[in-house]
């Protein structure tokens, strides 16, 4: 038997149980739905054949944990600062509709139309999005840790700065839902990026410890890197993590076209710079805020290695990016030259020993 498909007046007559007559803000919090939860999942098992139709309705803010809205109609929805665990919208309609901040661990979005929905700043984990269409939809700045994708429909996607990393370790950005999946692969199985052709690669890393204060000049950096057509990856160490996260940046850094490390601040990961100039021979541009000093030992790392740029020290934000376009030249060229100082060893013969 085919769906029914009834109208949002109809719906909400057809019984006591359906869960948004009883949702009103006096009757209901974030954390006291269970019980209509239950009731409406209810409904649903015994009326199978209706697809009900909830467009344009506003539950923002409430609990709605393990709801079935299997194949609803939720058109301009508005599930913002929701808590949607494992909540089922399989093959529903969510045009339009607005996630943000919304908590969805776990929730099943395989083949849900999201078309220009609203996603901004929600947490995706583990989220299934097999065959979703998010043609247009904004998802930037949400968590994705475990998400999976499958023939996702990302045309016109807005996905900046999309969380890859869980909340106990550093901050880990991508702008790419398909490349974070690749970066969770790649940090998780290293042996991956040894098939990588790195001559193709745009991807950037820009390692240090972007306070609020100072994140105006990581936001303008990773944009203007964004309009050059590369991929900024984003390395944030202010947050304190129980990973390795050294591991990770060097596992990182064998894909790499280049990487921009700010300096600003002594603390401002000295290991990691250490550990990554020494282990690669990626084009290494340091920058520095006037009035601040690379960590002890930076210049030994600068003379020992070519690689290693001299520091561009720049005022503010906009002193840095008008020499952004001199810091690409320079990298790219360095690129190069790596490139075929590599072929040359690599062709050079060697002796006995050595072999």
């Amino acid at each position: 038997m085919g769906l029914e498909y009834v109208d949002r007046e109809a719906t909400l007559a057809l019984k006591d149980q359906i869960l948004l007559l009883k949702m009103s803000r006096g009757e209901m919090n974030t954390f006291n739905c269970t019980k209509q939860v239950e009731e409406w999942n209810e409904w649903r098992n015994q009326n199978r054949h209706i697809r009900p139709c909830l467009d344009n309705v506003d539950l923002s803010g409430l609990n709605l944990s393990h709801a079935n809205f299997r194949e609803v109609s939720l058109k301009g929805a508005n599930f913002s600062y929701c808590r949607l665990v494992e909540t089922d919208f399989v093959r529903s309609d969510l045009t339009g509709s607005k996630f943000n901040e919304a908590y969805l661990y776990g929730a099943l979005l395989d083949q849900a139309d999201l078309s220009n929905a609203d996603l901004r700043n929600s947490t995706l984990w583990w989220v299934t999005l097999i065959e979703t269409i998010l043609r247009g939809a904004n998802i930037s700045g949400s968590a994705v840790y475990g998400v999976s994708p499958w023939n996702v429909d990302l045309e016109g996607a807005i996905q900046n700065d999309l969380i890859i990393s869980r909340h106990d370790e550093a901050i880990l950005t991508v702008d790419d839902l398909e490349v974070a999946h690749f970066m969770y692969l790649l940090i998780n199985n290293k042996k991956l990026s040894k098939v990588i052709n790195i001559a193709t690669s745009k991807v950037v890393l820009i390692l240090g410890r972007f306070e609020p204060k100072r994140k105006v000049v990581l936001d303008a950096l990773r944009e203007e890197l964004r309009k050059c057509d590369y991929l900024p990856v984003i390395f944030d160490f202010d947050k304190p993590t129980d990973r390795d996260f050294t591991e990770t940046v060097m596992t990182l850094a064998g894909l790499l076209k280049f990487i921009i490390a700010d300096l600003t601040q002594p603390k401002s990961s000295p290991l990691e710079s250490h550990a990554t100039i020494t282990a690669y021979m990626v084009p290494f541009i340091p920058i520095i805020q006037e009035g601040d000093w690379p960590f002890a030992m930076f210049v030994d790392l600068q003379r020992k290695h070519h690689w290693v740029e001299k520091t561009l020290q720049y005022k503010d934000k906009d002193d840095l990016l008008q020499y952004l376009d001199k810091i690409i030249a320079r990298a790219e060229a360095k690129y190069k030259e790596i490139q075929l100082e590599k072929a040359k060893q690599a062709n050079k013969p060697v002796s006995g020993e050595e072999w």
